[in-house]
């Protein structure tokens, strides 16, 4: 009856093709095997709409093979709530070896780094890890990818391998300004970087820096979790006016140690999945009765329902707080140059 009426009101293939799926979504119990026309409505549609909330629920509501679309789909957007979506289907289905071999391939790598870490498949990352990060023949961007990943994972297995890497400054700068306080006194000492060394911070506060050197630094360091950002990325408190809220002395210090205060609404919580489900830390942007949101590094969110999570306060800022470490006294000064720029027009 259904397709009947779809094919009735005069729409466009198109438009039939979207009104049949759009009815599939919403009956319970339909046999999609029993009719070839519903059948070639979803098939178009999915050559079309695969990435889209329609698609992926469609794939997933009536157990459709497509397990290589929705590998190709998650590869391309990991970080996308679809993509991770798409990969979880993959994980009910048992594919989840799919996602590993996608390790191996350059192209595909960082995405299935960032796909497994989100599904808690770690026991693939843990032994691959250390040979990505090594692998001359890997883009830098690839293995950067692995670097970040190993350092949340495994610090010490990074530390371990740091003289063997092609780019030892990336590694040791995750290193520098990783949340695990012996872990950053470990990486400290191969950096061979006196702590401690600033000037106090109301010297510091009178020195002038170069503001265009500043936005430099600021897109290396600050871009990937802060606006503005050419990343367009939302994630930690937004910096475009913070020149006109806090003195040259405070900005300092807020970059020198993130944790002397931390901006309400941006408390640091680990949220750990039932049944090694995975560890997810983030800031929670909603809190309701059934259900958590958690907004990720990345800009990526993600709801788990509180009867599945155990979720834990954490005491320090996600802000790492040897991130001043990582650049000279003279990049600090022009980084802050950049910021006291940033005012409310």
């Amino acid at each position: 009856m259904i397709l009947l009426l779809a094919l009735l009101t005069g729409l466009s293939f198109a438009d039939q093709d979207r009104t049949i799926v759009e009815a599939l979504l919403r009956m319970e119990n339909f046999d999609l095997s029993g009719s070839e026309k519903a059948q070639g409505a979803v098939d178009r549609f999915l050559a079309k709409h695969l990435g889209t909330e329609e698609g992926i629920r469609l794939i997933e509501k009536y157990d459709l093979p497509r397990e290589q679309d929705l590998l190709d789909y998650a590869l391309a957007n990991p970080a996308n709530p679809l993509g991770t979506r798409a990969a979880k289907i993959l994980q009910k289905r048992g594919n989840t070896g799919d996602i590993s071999k996608a390790l191996s391939e350059a192209a595909s790598a960082p995405g299935a780094i960032i796909l497994l870490r989100s599904l808690g498949e770690t026991e693939d990352l843990n032994k691959r890890l250390p040979e990505l990060v090594r692998d001359k023949k890997l883009e830098p961007a690839v293995r950067l990818e692995a670097q970040k990943t190993l350092a949340d994972l495994d610090p010490q297995a990074l530390l371990g391998i740091l003289d063997e890497l092609p780019e030892r400054k990336p590694a040791l700068d995750l290193l520098l300004t990783h949340r695990d306080k012996a872990v950053r006194d470990a990486a400290t000492k191969l950096a061979e970087l006196p702590a401690g060394s600033l000037p106090s911070y109301e010297v510091l506060g009178k020195r002038r820096g170069n503001s265009d050197n500043g936005k430099v630094v600021y897109a290396r360091s600050c871009a990937v979790c802060h606006l503005p950002s050419a990343f367009k990325i939302d994630f930690g408190p937004n910096l475009s006016e913070i020149g006109s809220k806090l003195p040259r002395e405070a900005l300092f210090q807020a970059i020198v140690e993130p944790n002397a205060g931390i901006s309400m609404g941006y408390e640091a919580v680990q949220v750990d999945v039932n049944n090694a489900g995975g560890t997810f830390i983030g800031f929670l942007s909603s809190d309701t009765e059934k259900s958590i949101t958690l907004r990720m590094p990345g800009g990526l969110a993600q709801i788990f329902q509180k009867k599945q999570v155990k979720t834990t306060k954490l005491p320090a800022s996600l802000m790492p707080e040897g991130l001043a470490l990582t650049m000279s006294e003279a990049e600090l000064i022009d980084l802050v140059e950049y910021l006291a720029s940033l005012k409310k027009k």
